[in-house]
């Protein structure tokens, strides 16, 4: 699964957290959350337990981090 880079740091920046603060918040070395930011910059997949994570961290729903990797450009549907 991919994460978009945008909704990524704007979640970071919503909480006024630096890569480091985001680290501790997720047990994992700063260097960790560095690649990450890479990583979703380069548009690479994520596994699932790290995207629930990285959620559960932010406080945001999955969804919110999420890439639309539709090639129509047209925004998913949702069920309500």
């Amino acid at each position: 699964m991919r994460i978009d880079e945008n909704k990524f740091q704007a979640r970071m920046a919503d909480r006024g957290w630096t890569q480091r603060q985001l680290a501790e918040a997720l047990g994992r070395s700063p260097a960790n959350v560095a690649w990450m930011v890479v990583k979703a910059r380069k548009k690479r997949h994520f596994r699932a337990f790290t995207v629930g994570r990285l959620a559960l961290a932010l406080g945001c729903p999955v969804e919110e981090l999420i890439a639309d990797t539709r090639r129509d450009g047209k925004a998913r549907r949702t069920a309500a």
